[in-house]
This record gives C-alpha cells, sequence and structure tokens, in this order.
C-alpha cells in the first residue's frame, strides 16, 4: 500500500486471484491515506465502542485468525463472519442487514441511544460519538481528515467526529484486508502460462513448492499424489466429476470470492416459529419476502477457510471435514431449506460422497487458504498520532 499526506489517495497491491476492488469502492468515500490510518486506529482501539473499555473491532476481528475468531457464537447467536476481501460484499452480516461497510458500526440516528431496557444485541454500539469527542487525540486527526467544523463551543474548537465521519474512516481501512495468492491461484497462473484449456493435476503440481504442500500438511507425499487429490477435489467442487453429478458447490460459492452473495437455508441451525423468522427475511421489505428467505443467511466466502473457523452461520462445525460431512449425509429436512439442496421428489439430495471423495474436497478447500493479510493491513498502529 502506498500514499502519503492525509488526503493522498492510496494505491493497494491486489493479491492473485482477486478482482479488481476499484469497482466496489463508493465514489463518496474514496481510499486516502488519512483515512485508512485513522480507520485502522479506530479498528484497534478498545477504548471507545463500550462504556467500559476493553473491546475493540479487533477482540472478534482478529488478525491472526483470519479477522474472524475462534468462538463458535456470541450474543447475538452468530459466529463471527472473516471481513477479509469484505470490499467485494454487497450486503454485510449474515443476514444482509447493512448494505454498505460504513454502516457496520451504527446505522440509524438512534444507534446513538443506549435502548431502555435493553434490546437483542445487533451489531451497533450506543454513545461512540461521545466517547470519541470526550477523547481530545482524536480531535486533529478526525479534523485534519474530515475538515474542521465551523464554529466553536466552550472556547474549545469542534471536533468533525459523527457518525458518517466514524462509519466512512472505519470502512476505508476494512476495504484494505485483502488475501489471495492461494495454492488454487497459483494452479490456474499456471494453467494460463502453459496455455492450456482446463485445469489439470500437472499445474496443481507445478505449484506444490515445500511450503505449499506444509500449508496442506502433506509433507510427506508425493507431489504427483497431492495434485491428482487435489484435481479431484476441484472436479468435485466444480461440478465436474461424472461419477457425483449432484454435487455443484460452485453453484454458491462462485466467482472469485468464492461467494454468490445470496442468501441460502442450508438446514442449519432451529427452525424459526412463525410470527418470528430469522434470516434475510427478518431484512428484506413487504413485498420481496418468501418462505426461502426464512432462516437464510449468506454464502461466506471460502478464502482462507483453514484460519477462520469454526464455520455456517452459528459456529456450528469446527472443521471442513465436518462441513463437507454434513452436506453429504445430510438427512434432515425443513420446509424453508433451500431448493438447490433438494433432490427428486423434493427430498433432501444426498450426495454419496466416499472417503476418497471427502478427503479430496477437504484438501481442495484448503488450498483456497492462501497467503495471510499484509503485515501492514494486520498489524495495530504505534500509540500516539
Amino acid at each position: 500500500m502506498a500514499g502519503s499526506g492525509s488526503s493522498s489517495l492510496i494505491k493497494i497491491k491486489v493479491p492473485l486471484g482477486l478482482d479488481d476492488p476499484r469497482s466496489y469502492i463508493p465514489a463518496g468515500n474514496p481510499l486516502t491515506f488519512g483515512k485508512w490510518k485513522l480507520g485502522q486506529r479506530l479498528f484497534f482501539d478498545d477504548s471507545w465502542l463500550e462504556a467500559k473499555a476493553g473491546t475493540s473491532c479487533a477482540t472478534c476481528h482478529q488478525p491472526n485468525h483470519g479477522f474472524a475468531d475462534r468462538e463458535h457464537t456470541h450474543r447475538d447467536g452468530f459466529n463471527t463472519p472473516t471481513l477479509i476481501n469484505c470490499v467485494f460484499n454487497s450486503s454485510q452480516f449474515w443476514d444482509g442487514r447493512a448494505s454498505q461497510l460504513e454502516e457496520v458500526i451504527q446505522r440509524t440516528l438512534e444507534d446513538e441511544r443506549a435502548s431502555d431496557p435493553p434490546k437483542p444485541f445487533r451489531h451497533t454500539w450506543s454513545g461512540v460519538i461521545p466517547r470519541l469527542k470526550n477523547k481530545p487525540i482524536y480531535h486533529e486527526q478526525f479534523n485534519e481528515v474530515f475538515g474542521t467544523p465551523p464554529g466553536e463551543k466552550d472556547g474549545k474548537e469542534r471536533a468533525n467526529i459523527t457518525q458518517d465521519t466514524v462509519g466512512r474512516a472505519l470502512a476505508t481501512y476494512l476495504r484494505t484486508i485483502l488475501a489471495g495468492a492461494s495454492i488454487h491461484d497459483r494452479a490456474l497462473r499456471e494453467r494460463t502460462r502453459k496455455h492450456s484449456p482446463t485445469l489439470k493435476a500437472e499445474h496443481y503440481e507445478a505449484v506444490l513448492d515445500d511450503a505449499a504442500l506444509k500449508e496442506l500438511e502433506q509433507e510427506k507425499e508425493k507431489k504427483a499424489d497431492v495434485a491428482a487429490k487435489l484435481m479431484r477435489g476441484y472436479l468435485l467442487f466444480a461440478n465436474l466429476d461424472e461419477r457425483r453429478p449432484l454435487m455443484n458447490c460452485v453453484d454458491c460459492h462462485s466467482g472469485r470470492n468464492f461467494t454468490d452473495k445470496e442468501f441460502h437455508n442450508l438446514g442449519v441451525g432451529p427452525t424459526s416459529r412463525p410470527g418470528q423468522e430469522g434470516g434475510r427475511f427478518a431484512q428484506v421489505p413487504v413485498g420481496q419476502k418468501n418462505r426461502y428467505l426464512i432462516d437464510a443467511y449468506k454464502t461466506p466466502t471460502l478464502r482462507n477457510l483453514p484460519r477462520t473457523g469454526p464455520y455456517f452461520h452459528d459456529g456450528k462445525t469446527s472443521s471442513l471435514r465436518e462441513v463437507v460431512e454434513f452436506y453429504n449425509m445430510r438427512a434432515r429436512r425443513n420446509e424453508y431449506l433451500d431448493r438447490k439442496l433438494l433432490g427428486e421428489g423434493g427430498r433432501t439430495r444426498q450426495l454419496g460422497l466416499n472417503t476418497a471423495d471427502i478427503d479430496a474436497l477437504v484438501l481442495f478447500l484448503n488450498a483456497l487458504g492462501g497467503g495471510e493479510v499484509d503485515s501492514v493491513i494486520k498489524t495495530p498502529p504505534s500509540s500516539g498520532k
């Protein structure tokens, strides 16, 4: 990342395999170095989110755990989603209740008020603006980035700290949390280099150096064998294996960030009661609701999977093998289950994977892990300005 001065635009090195993020950045909030520094500071500072110090954005979105954490669920009953590559998101949170990253801390003026009695936690923090205004150390940085508001109060210069400026600064930092360059990305690059019309095991084998084998925990295996297994996993994932015609992971986990950005009921967790429907159903306006949005949650990215467990919106499973086995052996049925998971006669689709299939698919999912987020992004800022 390059930039100098608070108002200068910054350039970001986009990791291999990702789309160009520029079209995903709103024109009203361009990336500038000053906003990025301020957003980074807010992200790691544990003194302003809550009245009692000790909680920061990084408390749950831990940089060393894929900007997620190892907890299964939190106060809202959800697993912490990763922030990696969130610049590409078209909606935020598992239920998509916010559209822009600028809205992740507060979304309305009412969010600034403490609820009485307390309402269920929904990832908003009351009182953050007064708390930040009571921290003179932030005044100069906010005013340098967003300009000084006109007028004075009690002889003191006003600080340009509002829901808008806080949201814009945080969103700027979040949009630079990028990770790619996975083993799969490198194999695709090798395919391009070889001008091959299809991906082959030899392309995986060409990128399986010692570091890659260690990443996959396959140090004792022959490269050719690992490459063949990766190829088998890819074919299953992409629905290209004729022996397993019901596999279609790529239908939902599509694109370079491996998500269709849609919402699906997977049969995970309890079914909502009538009148208390959860998931995407609760967030869309009347006229756009349908039964398949009940208990439907956003398709997560598959990038950095080894670092972002546990998995599913409720943290139901601790390992990728459990995830694959859940889909393979699922016998559970509910009336709102996504239609993509149904087979003939409306029955839950059984995939029929054997042990070797599961091993290969899990290995492929691990091969989507990729590199760490750049250390400049992951490292908390030094104290002071």
